[in-house]
């Protein structure tokens, strides 16, 4: 017979519901062995075994003991999944693409009217938007893949951002067809290209 007494165990994103008994003192294992794919079949992440263990008394308050990984089993932690494009053909096209590009040093994130911005302070602009660029920009963040890692941009480093405007809005953004490139890396060359070229293929409004 089950009581109302129950472990609940979050683990990436699902509940499991782990009850003891009212008559019986032991301990109880559950074993959940996992995998992951990917929408072609292949797998991207496991075996992982997970082995929840709970102390259980009768007619008392079960005490709980934490979960542990099956030893057997190595833990091997998911992957980032990027999607990000990074090869000097797709960013030199993002550089048409896109409605600005700027050098700016990355000073923190700010959430700005329940929307997460990117402050800046803009060293340089190669390509100038129709919305305004100051000097201290906030840049809406819209997306999630920016930086090629697909990482967050750090304080104190420079990028050479490449974004676009919200003339509606009056706001520059950033979404996941923009890019931000560390200046030491791979920007300066990048830029260098860049004005090497001798045009873009002319916008349509």
């Amino acid at each position: 017979m089950w009581i109302s007494n129950c472990l609940f165990f979050h683990f990436v994103g699902f509940r499991i519901k782990f009850p003891c008994t009212s008559q019986v003192t032991g301990e109880t294992l559950l074993t959940i062995n996992i995998s992951f794919v990917d929408i072609t079949g292949s797998k991207i992440w496991g075996p992982l075994s997970l082995v929840l263990r709970r102390h259980c008394v009768s007619g008392r308050e079960p005490s709980i003991l934490y979960p542990r990984v099956n030893s057997s089993q190595p833990m091997i932690l998911p992957p980032q999944l990027c999607n990000k494009k990074c090869n000097k053909r797709h960013v030199m096209r993002r550089f048409c693409l896109n409605d600005f590009v700027i050098k700016a040093r990355m000073e923190n994130e700010i959430l700005w009217n329940g929307q997460p911005h990117l402050q800046v302070r803009v060293q340089r602009t190669f390509k100038a938007s129709r919305v305004k660029i100051s000097s201290r920009q906030l840049l809406e963040k819209r997306g999630q893949e920016i930086t090629c890692s697909c990482g967050n941009l750090r304080p104190d480093r420079v990028y050479v951002i490449l974004g676009k405007e919200d003339r509606r809005k009056r706001v520059l953004y950033l979404d996941n067809f923009s890019t931000a490139l560390e200046w030491s890396r791979n920007g300066k060359t990048y830029v260098r290209a860049y004005r090497r070229r001798s045009s873009c293929p002319e916008r349509v409004e």
